[in-house]
């Protein structure tokens, strides 16, 4: 698992308003994917549904949460 690659993007759309703004407005496929995420993450990156920066950051703990119960 990357947490450190999921991390990194929370961390990108708390620095840049740009970032957040582009990562929830449809253009995440193209945001992440230089990540070093693996294919289940990507996925899952891909289906989070969020309108904020905190339902996006919510959604990625969640992400982690059940990466690390597996």
């Amino acid at each position: 698992m990357s947490v450190r690659s999921l991390d990194i993007l929370v961390a990108r759309a708390v620095l840049s308003d740009k970032f957040l703004a582009e990562i929830l407005n449809g253009r995440r496929a193209e945001l992440i994917r230089d990540s070093d995420l693996e294919p289940e993450e990507v996925v899952s990156v891909l289906a989070i549904k969020a309108g904020t920066l905190a339902e996006f950051a919510a959604s990625i703990e969640e992400i982690i949460r059940s990466r690390e119960s597996l």
